[in-house]
């Protein structure tokens, strides 16, 4: 069964053959939405875990294709930012997202992981101090930044444009980075992240009035919960996370009814 999803998914045209991936296809006029960097993050990280489990090579040559997309193209080495899209004429977009970079720093450390080319971990490196840099503020991490001057967007109602719990997933990326390198400077910032997640999270469900927005924001609140698998040794954490699934859960069969997400489930 995986191996079928994943020729599948190497098959369907949604990977450009630059190898960056496109944020979703445009069945209505046959062509691909502008690739996404981090959806190419999340391509590289799912096709080496295939590779990993098949032995395919097939995978292994296009998660590095995408990761290379990420390196050698998507990162913008003067202004040491990954923007949120590119266009297929080059153009780069106008702003970088704190959540795309963190998943594009894991997928470029899955890459370095099954090759050991040391492109991926430098390029992941300097994503991750450029997290650390560019995004933390005084009192919360930015979600968008524009560009070229990396001021932060100001907040907005929907989720993914204000801080939150659901930030934790992409600071995953400074816990794995602390593994890869030693540095503390990475680990002290997923526990400063973990610490913020940790004390916002009930307010973040249900959130919203409406029941479909709601389930939109029950995807949302899963990275909080994947977020936390670095922590769950520590009790807290770990009644954190039991509960909150139970939230989710109590919550997606109270609206299934009339609207589910599949990622949710």
């Amino acid at each position: 069964m995986i191996d079928s999803a994943g020729r599948w998914f190497i098959e369907s045209g949604i990977q450009e053959p630059h190898g960056g991936v496109a944020r979703y296809y445009r069945s209505d006029l046959e062509k691909n939405a502008n690739v996404s960097t981090e959806i190419t993050g999340y391509a590289a990280s799912a096709l080496l875990f295939l590779y990993e489990r098949t032995q395919n090579v097939k995978y292994l040559e296009a998660g590095l294709k995408a990761a290379r997309f990420l390196t050698r193209t998507a990162w913008d080495s003067q202004l040491g930012a990954f923007p949120f899209e590119y266009a297929l004429n080059g153009t780069a977009d106008a702003y970088t997202y704190f959540f795309d970079c963190g998943i594009i720093v894991r997928g470029l450390l899955a890459a370095w992981w099954a090759t050991g080319e040391a492109e991926f971990r430098d390029a992941a490196v300097a994503g991750g101090r450029s997290m650390l840099r560019d995004f933390c503020g005084k009192d919360a991490i930015h979600p968008i930044l524009s560009l070229p001057a990396k001021n932060p967007v100001p907040y907005q109602p929907r989720w993914s444009a204000s801080p939150g719990c659901y930030q934790l997933k992409s600071a995953m990326a400074w816990f794995e980075l602390h593994e890869v390198t030693g540095e503390a400077e990475f680990l002290t910032a997923y526990q400063h992240a973990l610490e913020a997640a940790m004390s916002s999270e009930r307010r973040f469900l249900p959130g919203d009035a409406n029941c479909e927005k709601v389930m939109d924001r029950l995807h949302a609140y899963a990275y909080f919960l994947e977020g936390l698998l670095p922590a769950l040794g520590r009790s807290e954490c770990a009644l954190a996370f039991s509960a909150g699934v139970d939230r989710m859960a109590g919550l997606l069969r109270e609206i299934a009814p009339q609207f589910v997400r599949s990622d949710v489930c």
